[in-house]
C-alpha cells in the first residue's frame, strides 16, 4: 500500500536539503586535515570511513564526495546524514530551522525558545568559520602569488641552449611577445613528508630545468603560473614518478589561482585602440602551449597569419572550457562496477568565473587535441563555445557597439595533436 504524500512534510525536507553546507560539516563531524583546507575546497578523514584525506567537501560548489565508502552527494541533508552521527528528522530540523511539521502544534515555547537559541548560536558559529575560512583562503592565495613572482623572477628570457632546445625539437617557434621563461632548477612537489619535529611539508622528488609561464587573469593581472618540467638536457618533457608507486606523474604543475586565468603566447596589443586599428582580430586557444604555439606556426608556414591574430593557452582542458553547471554520462566508457562514468556536461555554470574574451576579439578559435580522449574534449570545447557566445551577448547589451563574436571549434585528427601534425608525425 502506497503511503499518501505529504507536501508539507516533503517542503520540509526540501528546506532541509537547501540548508547551510556549514551546519551540515558540524553535525557530521568532519574535520579537514592539517594543510587540506584551503580555499572552499577542503578534504580530511571521512565521517563513516575514516582515512586521512579521503573524504572532500566543496562549500563553493555543494558538493561531497568520499574517495573510500563512495559516498557523495550535493546537498547539505545527504552530507549532514554522513556517518550516521544523527538521525533523520533532527538533521531536518537543525538545517532547515523548522521543527518537524506533525511537531508544531506540540512544540511549547520553552521548547521553541530553545531551539530557536540553537539555531542563532549556529549561525554565529557558521558566519565566523565562512569568515577564517576565506581568511585563511586568502593568505594561501597571497603566499601562493608571492611564491609564482619569487620563481619568475628568477627565470630568465628563452636562450638557444634552453627552451630553443626544446621548442626547436617541435618545430616551434616562441613569439616574442609569449609570457615565457625558463629556468635551470625547479623543484617538482607530489605528497608530503614529515621533519623530525613531526611537522608535515611538501615533498620535493624532482628538480631540474623548467618552462616558466605567467598566468594572467581578465584584467591582465599575474595571478599564477604555469611549470613544465624539462630534462636535464632540455630535450622534452621530464620522466618523474611517485616514489611509492611508481606511477608516472604529468610533467606540468600550476601555482596560483587557474581558474579563468590564461597564457599569453603571442600577444598583439590591448584595448580600444587596437580595436579601432583592425576590423577584424582572432583569438586562439587550446589546453597547452605548445598547441596553439603550432598552430601559430602552420598558419604563419602557409600566408595565414595576421599580425593582429593572438594565441592564448587555458593550462588545461577544464579551464579552456569552465566549470560545468552538471555531468552527463559518458556514452561508452564505464566505471568498474559497470555504470557509465561521468564527465562535465556542455553546459556553462556561469556562477563560477571563467575565462573572458576581450570584446575587441571578432573571431574566437577553440582548439582541440585528437590525442586525449575525445568526448570529454568535443564535450568541453562545446561548454566554451556556449559560455563565450553567452558572455559576449551581455555584454552586447550593455554595450551594442562591441562586436558580435564568431566562434569555431578545431580538433585535430584522432590520436593526434596539432605538434604532431605540424611535424608529420615524424
Amino acid at each position: 500500500m502506497m503511503r499518501e504524500r505529504d507536501p508539507i512534510f516533503e517542503e520540509w525536507i526540501e528546506k532541509a536539503r537547501a540548508g547551510s553546507f556549514e551546519r551540515a560539516v558540524q553535525l557530521c563531524g568532519f574535520a579537514p586535515a592539517k594543510g587540506l583546507n584551503k580555499g572552499k575546497d577542503h578534504a580530511g578523514p571521512c565521517p563513516d570511513c575514516g582515512g586521512r584525506d579521503r573524504f572532500s567537501v566543496h562549500y563553493g560548489k555543494r558538493k561531497f564526495n568520499c574517495r573510500g565508502c563512495g559516498v557523495k552527494g550535493i546537498d547539505a541533508l545527504a552530507l549532514a546524514l554522513v556517518g550516521g552521527h544523527i538521525a533523520f528528522v533532527d538533521a531536518c530540523e537543525e538545517l532547515s530551522g523548522e521543527p518537524r511539521p506533525a511537531r508544531v502544534g506540540a512544540e511549547t515555547p520553552e521548547e521553541k525558545a530553545a531551539r530557536e537559541a540553537r539555531r542563532r548560536e549556529a549561525d554565529l558559529r557558521q558566519a565566523e568559520e565562512a569568515r577564517k575560512r576565506e581568511a585563511d583562503a586568502e593568505k594561501y592565495r597571497a603566499r601562493e602569488r608571492a611564491a609564482c613572482h619569487r620563481i619568475w623572477e628568477a627565470g630568465r628570457a628563452p636562450t638557444k641552449a634552453g627552451l630553443g632546445r626544446y621548442f626547436d625539437a617541435r618545430r616551434i617557434i616562441l613569439p616574442a611577445s609569449a609570457l615565457i621563461r625558463e629556468a635551470d632548477d625547479i623543484a617538482f612537489y607530489h605528497g608530503e613528508e614529515v621533519d623530525e619535529r613531526g611537522f608535515s611539508h611538501p615533498r620535493v622528488i624532482h628538480r631540474g630545468p623548467a618552462m616558466l609561464a605567467q598566468m594572467l587573469d581578465n584584467a591582465g593581472e599575474f595571478v599564477g603560473l604555469h611549470i613544465t618540467h624539462l630534462r636535464a638536457d632540455w630535450s622534452g618533457k621530464a620522466e618523474i614518478f611517485d616514489p611509492e608507486t611508481g606511477e608516472a606523474l604529468p610533467p606540468k604543475k600550476m601555482r596560483g589561482s587557474k581558474k579563468g586565468s590564461h597564457i599569453v603566447v603571442r600577444e598583439t596589443g590591448r584595448g580600444s585602440n587596437a580595436a579601432a586599428m583592425v576590423a577584424s582580430r582572432r583569438l586562439f586557444i587550446a589546453e597547452g602551449i605548445e598547441t596553439v604555439a603550432s598552430v601559430a606556426v602552420s598558419l604563419r608556414a602557409c600566408g595565414r597569419l595576421a599580425p593582429q591574430d593572438m594565441f592564448w593557452a587555458a593550462g588545461d582542458l577544464g579551464n579552456l572550457g569552465g566549470p560545468a553547471a552538471a555531468t552527463i554520462a559518458h556514452p561508452t566508457l564505464k566505471t568498474p562496477k559497470g555504470r557509465a562514468q561521468r564527465l562535465p556536461g556542455p553546459v556553462p555554470d556561469f556562477s563560477e568565473p571563467g575565462i573572458l574574451i576581450p570584446p575587441y576579439v571578432t573571431h574566437l578559435v577553440l582548439l582541440g587535441d585528437g590525442d586525449s580522449e575525445r568526448v570529454l574534449t568535443q564535450t568541453t570545447l562545446e561548454r566554451g563555445r556556449r559560455r563565450y557566445a553567452a558572455d559576449r551577448d551581455r555584454l552586447r547589451e550593455t554595450d551594442p557597439t562591441i562586436p558580435p563574436l564568431a566562434i569555431g571549434i578545431a580538433m585535430a585528427p584522432e590520436g593526434d595533436d596539432f605538434n604532431d601534425m605540424l611535424r608529420g608525425r615524424e
